[in-house]
């Protein structure tokens, strides 16, 4: 009878579960069940499965001698199979290639020719084109800065006087920037600011409604009808605030 079943029909002989012998001989379930399946292989070493069978068969009142001499004559011609189909010779099947036609020869190239006044030349027009591009850069990036400016009137950069007062039913809300940050300011539905501002900004803005939302609340102080509120917020925190005319 195999090792397998003869641990199985001793167990259920005896009214066992296999976690019943796992508790029993403190051995992991899957080993006990490996056992029983003679899946030894999943057992981590020839050591191990001995052991485990060892006890099991103790536990069950087996001949614990005769099924570890069958577990090892397994591991001996398990061993014994691999060293075959190491040693097996390998065949290799040749392959002729047929041999490649001879190709023409293909015309030598000819050799470009760079005297000292074309390499200086290639120079200048490299830093030139460099130059040239930069300029380009610069030009575009004020425009794009003049264009935002005349789409954002209010935002002049400077506080118009105190002695121009808010309408009445409207208040005025001034902004003054102690550090950089970015700044979105609107009236209901129509924007009225969006740019990131550096240190030193000052800003007006009249209005029934006036949001105001700044990447860096702890960078920006507000004003409401020339009281100072404070800092929008912690430094580095946006920071989102509603001033109405109401309020």
């Amino acid at each position: 009878m195999s090792i397998g079943k003869l641990l199985r029909e001793k167990r259920e002989e005896r009214k066992l579960s296999v976690a019943d012998v796992s508790a029993g001989i403190k051995v992991n379930k899957k080993y006990i069940q490996a056992l029983e399946d003679e899946n030894f292989p999943l057992i981590p070493s020839q050591v191990y499965a001995k052991g485990f069978l060892k006890a099991y068969a103790h536990f069950l009142g087996l001949d614990a001698k005769s099924l570890v001499d069958e577990l090892a004559a397994f591991y001996k011609n398990r061993e014994e199979g691999n060293k075959a189909a190491v040693s097996a010779p390998k065949i290799t099947r040749m392959i002729s290639v047929p041999k490649m036609p001879n190709l023409p020869k293909m015309p030598d190239m000819p050799k470009l020719k760079f005297d000292k006044n074309t390499m200086y030349i290639a120079l200048l027009s490299f830093f030139v084109l460099i130059f040239l591009l930069s300029i380009y850069g610069y030009v575009l990036s004020h425009q794009r800065r003049a264009v935002l400016i005349k789409a954002n009137p209010p935002a002049t950069g400077k506080i118009i006087p105190a002695k121009v007062p808010a309408k009445e039913g409207k208040i005025e809300v001034k902004i003054e920037t102690i550090g950089r940050s970015w700044l979105s300011v609107t009236s209901g539905t129509k924007e009225l600011y969006s740019e990131t501002l550096e240190p030193g900004m000052k800003l007006r803005f009249v209005g029934k409604e006036i949001k105001v939302k700044a990447g860096n609340g702890g960078a920006v102080k507000i004003y409401k009808d020339g009281n100072f509120l404070g800092l929008m917020g912690q430094e580095g925190v946006v920071s989102e605030r509603t001033y109405r005319a109401s309020e």
